[in-house]
């Protein structure tokens, strides 16, 4: 199997994500956020590949945690956090989000502020 990186992006991609752009523009990102769970249903049930790659993803993590099998609504879950992550960067593309905006907490925050002031990488 390929890795996720090397798949090639199902046929009509390019005008998917050009009409979420529109709608985003044209509708504002609440009432996008309403359709995401439609976008994804239709994502997840038309793109078995993606699907395949999504659940050996789900299913090597879980298995490095010693976690059961992976199911069809935590391959879709992925779907949805990938799809809202994704509403999340056209928010700041557009500018709808400022950095003072954003929220930030939890553990890792510590480490990642210690690594950017020591000018290392960080994701």
């Amino acid at each position: 199997m390929l890795h996720w990186s090397e798949h090639k992006e199902a046929a009509g991609g390019v005008w998917q994500m050009k009409l979420v752009f529109d709608l985003y523009r044209s509708l504002g990102p609440s009432r996008v956020q309403l359709f995401l769970h439609v976008i994804v249903i239709f994502f997840f049930l038309f793109s078995p590949a993606a699907r395949r790659i999504s659940r050996a993803f789900l299913e090597a993590v879980s298995a490095s945690k010693g976690q059961g099998r992976v199911r069809s609504r935590q391959v879709y879950r992925h779907f949805y956090c990938f799809s809202y992550a994704l509403l999340e960067k056209l928010s700041a593309w557009t500018r709808d989000i400022q950095v003072k905006d954003l929220v930030r907490k939890g553990p890792d925050l510590e480490i990642l502020v210690k690594q950017l002031e020591e000018r290392h990488g960080a994701v």
